[in-house]
């Protein structure tokens, strides 16, 4: 079929000062609808306003088309606000009607010329819909109570009821390598309010703030991996933003993706090597070989905790000195109970490697390295490189040695539970020894106390039953012991041991569970530090009432005993309450020792055993 031509001359003009006629195009359409149309072309202006529009519609010899023009700034038609701003015809917009009998027929080519004024209430508007908005933040990582900039990751934000995954439409960015981001957008971006759609004029709502939420991922090992995101119950209101200058300042704070290293102090003056600690555990908040807690450190829950499982030993050499350290050896020796090692027991820790990221610029990839020892460059030892510390791409840099304190060797620990000193060693490019600190060597150690013991549970009675290790026996014989609020009661007995052999107990709980994982009761007691030759311990009870949920908590006086947990701990659980009713119940018993990794702890324990409440 073919087509009639068109064509139209035309010159926008106005009264508005510094506007860019050119920054316009102008669009030929029909209105089908309150804020629907057809278009049947566009082109540009020039910077006097002048424009050519060219298009095809309708079958040659037929009657010539009913069409409205008028010029927008192109950055409106890109968001499809245009239909909405269009269903308020002619306040938003100037255009001029051409009907079928305003065209002249040239050459086969309806021709027409035509002059549009635009006022400056328009430009207003346009101005109003261009404004924009900007999102300032950063992301983080939690590690304990550290936060770790999150490089390279991808921070995508959105309205909250833009219907768009992941916030296409308003506006992303990468951070850089500090987990800074910014984020520009229009307000065209969030124009329309597509929680708010009006079915009688078949139209959405508009909206004039954004309520903002982000989703963040990052490319790791060739997958975009989601590591943080946020519903509509997480928006930012108008309320939250720096209105006048519609700014949003926000710091997004997630317990995923790779981050970049931890900004350390400088080493000291006239020294060239410096522990940072282990994990997130400083040096200086390491006691006679145990994490402890200070003002301003980092887990403040910790207390007196060991250390234990795979250790992160950090630190940093100085590599801008003349002859500067380029490889570096790990050592350790084991107290002698009270009696620090000798420079002789000192042998270095063998078989460790493990993984670092680095960021390929080039593909915008985190991509594993793997760190291991090599034995070619000292005659007879094996070494690990320093890193290039200026190398922003690289995380993890201040990793000395991973580590691994429950290694066996033909089935026998090569780190058994005790105290231990870690060693350093360095040697230059050309395999020669580095002096490290000369004025204060005794910072090249580091003391440790390991503890891969773990804790135990063992619920050893319930009432008068005191077979309650059902698992152990041959054949099974299950018990499931039922007690009498009337004979029984009140008072139910509970006997157990929650305890750790190496004296490093942190904590019991003890929960009766009923229903589907209805907490009935509870009993807590943690450790709090040391009074004298004993230990102090915080006491904790609930009581949460079947057919109410409300929750009663008291706090009896703190215990005072000798260290290693509780031996043939008692506990009588009330079953003569009113809201203990005839039922299944559970008792748990959880238990954690005080050992950490550097950065949390990681030894617990359980044990649980059903029984039942009549009448």
């Amino acid at each position: 079929m073919a087509y009639q031509k068109y064509k139209i001359t035309g010159k926008l003009t106005t009264a508005m000062a510094g506007v860019k006629l050119e920054d316009l195009k102008v669009v030929a359409y029909k209105p089908l609808a309150v804020s629907s149309m057809q278009l049947f072309g566009s082109c540009s202006v020039d910077t006097g306003g002048n424009f050519t529009l060219k298009f095809k519609g309708g079958p040659v010899g037929g009657s010539p088309l009913d069409i409205y023009l008028m010029p927008i700034p192109e950055v409106i038609e890109k968001y499809g606000v245009l239909h909405i701003e269009m269903s308020a015809p002619g306040l938003f917009f100037p255009k001029i009607h051409i009907s079928a009998g305003d065209w002249v027929l040239t050459g086969g080519v309806y021709t027409k010329s035509v002059n549009i004024n635009i006022p400056d209430h328009i430009w207003g508007r346009w101005d109003w819909l261009s404004e924009e908005f900007t999102v300032m933040g950063r992301v983080v990582k939690k590690i304990g109570d550290t936060f770790l900039p999150v490089p390279f990751a991808w921070v995508c934000a959105a309205d909250a009821d833009i219907p768009k995954p992941f916030g296409g439409g308003v506006g992303c960015a990468e951070t850089d390598e500090w987990g800074n981001f910014t984020v520009t957008f229009r307000r065209i971006a969030f124009f329309i309010d597509f929680a708010h759609y009006f079915p009688l004029i078949k139209r959405y709502g508009i909206e004039s703030w954004p309520d903002l939420i982000f989703h963040i991922t990052q490319v790791i090992g060739g997958m975009k991996t989601s590591i943080y995101g946020e519903t509509e119950h997480d928006a930012r209101p108008k309320a939250m933003w720096d209105v006048p200058h519609r700014i949003l300042y926000v710091t997004l704070v997630t317990e995923e993706g790779i981050t970049n290293d931890e900004e350390y102090p400088p080493i000291p003056a006239g020294d060239n090597f410096l522990f940072h600690g282990i994990g997130v555990v400083d040096p200086h908040s390491i006691t006679d070989g145990y994490a402890t807690t200070g003002p301003g450190d980092d887990l403040p829950n910790r207390k007196d905790c060991p250390f234990g499982g795979s250790l992160h030993i950090k630190g940093q050499l100085d590599t801008t000195t003349p002859n500067p350290p380029k490889y570096y050896q790990i050592l350790y020796a084991k107290w002698d109970g009270s009696t620090s090692p000798t420079p002789s027991e000192f042998q270095p820790i063998l078989n460790e490697s493990w993984t670092v990221s680095r960021y390929n610029v080039g593909t915008n990839d985190w991509e594993p390295l793997v760190i291991e020892a090599t034995s070619d460059v000292i005659p007879g030892e094996k070494v690990y490189e320093i890193p290039d510390y200026t190398d922003i791409t690289l995380t993890k840099k201040t990793r000395l040695i991973k580590w691994t304190t429950t290694r066996q060797g033909a089935g026998v620990r090569r780190y058994p539970d005790g105290k231990y000193d870690l060693l350093i060693k360095a040697w230059d490019a050309s395999g020669n020894p580095v002096v490290l600190n000369p004025s204060h060597p005794e910072n090249n150690r580091l003391t440790v106390m390991i503890d891969n013991k773990w804790p135990k549970a063992l619920l050893k009675r319930i009432g008068a039953h005191n077979i309650l290790r059902t698992d152990e026996m041959l054949p099974y014989t299950p018990v499931c012991p039922v007690f009498s609020k009337s004979s029984d009661g009140p008072n139910l007995s509970i006997e157990f041991d929650a305890i750790d052999e190496n004296e490093h107990f942190l904590k019991y709980i003890v929960f009766f569970i009923t229903g589907h994982n209805f907490y009935v009761d509870e009993t807590v007691k943690g450790y709090d530090g040391k009074a004298g030759a004993n230990e102090r311990f915080n006491v904790t009870k609930k009581h949460k009432a079947i057919g109410t949920g409300i929750v009663t908590t008291t706090h009896p006086p703190d215990e005072f005993k000798l260290p290693g947990g509780f031996h043939g701990e008692v506990i009588n659980w009330n079953i003569g309450s009113l809201d203990v009713v005839k039922c299944a119940y559970q008792v748990r018993l959880r238990v954690w020792d005080r050992t950490i990794n550097g950065y949390g702890y990681i030894h617990s324990a359980e044990d649980t055993m059903h029984f039942s409440i009549e009448p």
